[in-house]
């Protein structure tokens, strides 16, 4: 028997990492924020880490 769609969805960040994909999403264009979905900004907080090393956006002037 297929697993059922909502098996395979995946739960929502909380907590910490909501604010984490909340300040990526500040740093993304809004035209590009609108079309994310929520695996978008898995794989957006994702990259940033490989990228920076960390999920927060640098900041500037640091």
């Amino acid at each position: 028997m297929p697993a059922s769609p909502g098996r395979l969805r995946r739960s929502a960040p909380r907590g910490a990492a909501a604010e984490v994909v909340e300040a990526l999403l500040a740093e993304v264009p809004e035209p590009q924020r609108s079309g994310l979905t929520g695996a978008a900004r898995h794989a957006y907080a994702a990259h940033a880490e490989r990228v920076h090393g960390t999920r927060t956006p640098p900041r500037v002037g640091d």
